[in-house]
């Protein structure tokens, strides 16, 4: 059942279109201010919003403007209905963001069918974000409804986290085929809950081990400081998985994690059929270096002196040098930190 919120200072033109919803089989919430309005998605988003301009204190366009900046409402269609007719003013309610116009006075039929085919295309859209959120990050099903899709890259400022589990091959070789997807399933459910906390990106899933990006798509100056609270997450949410894993008899893990911070190209990878959303470069690289010197140095978290000279000092005072460390496939050696774990 479709939930639809009509915005309109004048109760006669409420009443009306509420009448008109209703017998069409819809649920109608009114709101004759648009204060009132924002509130009232706030707490319970409807489905489509049909949106007065001409109204005392907030009009339609300020409403639409607020609905569109919030993450939770921006993707809600809007409908204008309104008596202006010029063409400045529709062209301006698109630019706000409307999937419609409808000009005062109405037509029932005409509501009616406007109403029935953003609803559809609405649901089409959703179905096709969940769909896509099972294979890859809400972040970069956002990038592609919003820019849409082109091979290429561009230079971006991010951290990169991977992240391993130590002696998968062993483990493996004591499990039967079902189990050890069983066991990774487990694991990966909370791993990925934990970084996209964080507002991290899984870009690689192979396996045991995973990439994951903070910084990009989507730009966050603090992405060094999420990708170390992330890895610190995940260290605490290992242990209560592994104390569950025990308590049924299963096997337990132990991960090692490598963290880098600095320039790196973003972008689609692959051709026009098939491709995915990465980051390269030698940042990246040195990730998973680090990941794999972990097992060393017996250190479940280490990070490059880039990230380490990018956290807050909250963050700061848990690090300390391992070393210069020549890691493998590097000329120059590269100083290396640890991040210990309260």
């Amino acid at each position: 059942m479709s939930h639809i919120l009509v915005i309109d200072d004048t109760r006669y033109n409420l009443d009306l279109l509420e009448l008109l919803l209703i017998h069409a089989g819809h649920v109608v919430e009114l709101a004759q201010s648009g204060q009132r309005a924002l509130q009232m998605v706030e707490n319970n988003p409807p489905l489509l919003i049909l949106l007065d301009i001409m109204m005392p204190q907030m009009d339609g366009y300020e409403v639409a403007r607020h609905l569109k900046a919030a993450e939770t409402t921006r993707d809600i269609p809007i409908i204008f209905i309104s008596a202006l007719d010029e063409t400045f003013n529709k062209t301006r309610a698109f630019e706000m963001g409307a999937v419609d116009y409808i000009t005062k006075p109405f037509q029932a039929e005409e509501v009616l069918a406007r109403v029935k085919t953003h609803m559809q295309l609405a649901q089409l859209q959703r179905q096709q974000r969940e769909l896509f959120h099972r294979f890859t990050n809400r972040e970069v099903v956002d990038n592609l409804l919003t820019h849409g899709f082109n091979l290429g890259g561009e230079y971006v400022e991010a951290t990169a986290l991977f992240c391993d589990i130590r002696s998968f091959t062993s483990i493996a070789e004591t499990l039967s085929a079902v189990e050890t997807i069983g066991l990774l399933n487990d694991y990966l459910a909370w791993v990925v809950e934990v970084i996209g906390r964080e507002k991290g990106i899984i870009t690689h899933l192979i396996g045991d081990g995973l990439l994951a990006i903070f910084g990009a798509p989507v730009p966050y100056e603090d992405h060094a400081a999420r990708a170390v609270r992330a890895a610190e997450n995940l260290l605490g949410r290992l242990e209560e998985f592994n104390a569950s894993q025990t308590a049924a008899g299963r096997m337990t893990l132990q991960i090692g994690i490598g963290i880098a911070s600095g320039q790196m190209v973003a972008g689609y990878l692959g051709s026009l059929t098939r491709a995915t959303y990465t980051c390269i470069g030698d940042t990246v690289n040195i990730a998973g270096r680090l990941e794999d010197y972990t097992k060393e140095v017996n250190q479940p978290i280490l990070l490059a002196e880039s990230t380490r000279n990018a956290l807050p000092e909250e963050l700061a005072t848990a690090v300390h040098e391992v070393g210069e460390v020549y890691l493998k496939g590097k000329s120059q050696p590269v100083r290396v930190f640890a991040f210990q774990t309260a």
